[in-house]
């Protein structure tokens, strides 16, 4: 979390579209591809790559989080960017007619877009690519693998894209299939993360505490809300998953900004104007985003809290992923026991942004075991691969044939973690024979064990 991916990412796009390929970036939700296309945006901007930009935000439909770029350099090579999501068709340079979204389209289609940013939109029926040659996935555990194997297949025939997956929470799959899968893996270990700014070096401390709803508990959390409020820091209030009701988790945000007016009462928020035009405090001390919300309101709350018109902001998961929040210093998760280790783990990741030091508030009261030790893991480390091999603990290895990301594993032999050095030499093996023999028909007696193994997962060998 916060390792830089987004820039690895862009530096694999740019080798492929310098090859003469065009790229393509997909996110799980429009709030993180919105967020991508202007940094990325941004980063093309500071390159000399931006095109001549011949409209502005407001034509556009859509308000930057970002400032507005300054004008390239006349000599500057382009880079066509776009976005593309179920509420959103734009790009850096103009698109004729009256559609914007057919346009794009056909533009995509001609290669006359370079990078496509997007959401699942991008593998629907009707967007093709006309050579696709780099395909990055970020947040991969919140993809399936058919999703992630069909913008894949949105390359030629004759030469498929190299696929990047990116993620800062290794689901159990992904590591069982990086033992004796056809992954390569690369990582950004905790000790190669970026450092913090030379004004805020506790900017990537975070303390983790698990409280529960006493009282005591509770009145420590809103004096630490209050007391980073003064010096212009904000919050972030996570409200309970509630499975299979997106309904009632609306509801239960809704009445958690209620119940926080009342016990926060007047919050103390210490802003100075950023210079923005048009910027003025809001009376408005807690804010509130949700699924439910439209794409451009969601966009607009979150562009108001990057702008420090509010202190805090009442959210469900639709912020897990992504967002980037300068002087957020404070995440209260509440019943964080109902949430996933990787979850807990991507909406910690929303602090060490830029300021610190910050706090971390995990309320729960478990009620299972294997809740108690989400919440113990979580206190415990900070560290993503740690955090991974605890959740492989927990949840099991998952199924390595087939699109199942967790649960019982498949392997009758072996555990991943007690026979870790054992599975590294028989995936050093296996891989050894399959380049000298890549038919197995000097392994008759192999060949046979797969096909009786798999049967028809067979494919999966060639898929995932």
């Amino acid at each position: 979390v916060g390792s830089g991916k987004t820039v690895v990412a862009m530096a694999a796009l740019l080798a492929g579209i310098q090859g003469g390929y065009q790229g393509a970036f997909m996110a799980p939700t429009e709030i993180l591809a919105q967020q991508h296309y202007f940094k990325l945006n941004a980063l093309v901007e500071r390159a000399g790559m931006q095109p001549e930009i011949e409209h502005d935000d407001d034509e556009l439909g859509m308000e930057s989080l970002f400032a507005a770029p300054a004008p390239p350099p006349p000599d500057a090579p382009p880079l066509r960017l776009a976005l593309l999501t179920a509420g959103s068709a734009e790009a850096n340079f103009r698109l004729p007619g009256a559609t914007r979204r057919d346009d794009l389209l056909a533009s995509i289609a001609a290669g006359d877009v370079d990078l496509v940013v997007g959401t699942h939109s991008l593998i629907q029926e009707g967007v093709a690519f006309r050579s696709l040659g780099v395909a990055v996935v970020d947040e991969q555990h919140r993809f399936g693998v058919h999703q992630r194997v069909s913008l894949r297949d949105k390359g030629d025939d004759a030469a498929q894209p190299d696929l990047l997956i990116m993620t800062a929470t290794p689901i159990p799959r992904t590591l069982s299939m990086t033992l004796y899968g056809d992954l390569d893996v690369s990582a950004i270990r905790g000790d190669e993360m970026p450092p913090p700014p030379p004004d805020a070096p506790d900017a990537r401390t975070i303390t983790t505490r698990h409280l529960t709803w006493a009282p005591g508990d509770m009145q420590q959390v809103y004096e630490r809300i209050h007391e980073e409020a003064r010096t212009g820091r904000q919050t972030f209030v996570v409200c309970p998953l509630v499975e299979d009701s997106d309904k009632i988790e609306v509801q239960s945000a809704i009445s958690e900004q209620r119940r926080l007016e009342e016990e926060l009462g007047t919050i103390e928020f210490a802003v100075e104007d950023p210079g923005i035009p048009g910027w003025s405090p809001s009376q408005r001390q807690i804010g509130l985003i949700h699924g439910q919300m439209s794409t451009d309101d969601k966009a607009r709350i979150m562009r108001e809290f990057s702008e420090r018109r509010f202190p805090v902001l009442v959210a469900t998961t639709v912020i897990e992923v992504g967002i980037d929040i300068v002087h957020s210093t404070v995440m209260v998760i509440e019943d964080a026991d109902r949430f996933g280790l990787n979850q807990l783990h991507q909406l910690r990741g929303r602090l060490s942004r830029g300021v610190g030091p910050n706090y971390c508030f995990l309320i729960a009261e478990p009620t299972t075991p294997e809740g108690q030790a989400r919440i113990e893991a979580m206190v415990a480390s900070a560290d993503g691969f740690k955090l991974a091999e605890e959740d492989l603990r927990i949840r099991g290895q998952g199924t390595v044939f087939g699109a199942r990301q967790a649960g019982i594993a498949d392997l009758k032999l072996a555990d991943i973690l007690a026979d870790a050095e054992s599975l590294i030499a028989a995936r050093r093996e296996a891989f050894a024979i399959v380049a000298r023999d890549p038919h197995l028909r000097e392994h008759p007696a192999i060949a046979a064990e797969v096909r009786a193994l798999l049967g028809e997962d067979v494919e999966w060998l060639f898929m995932s």
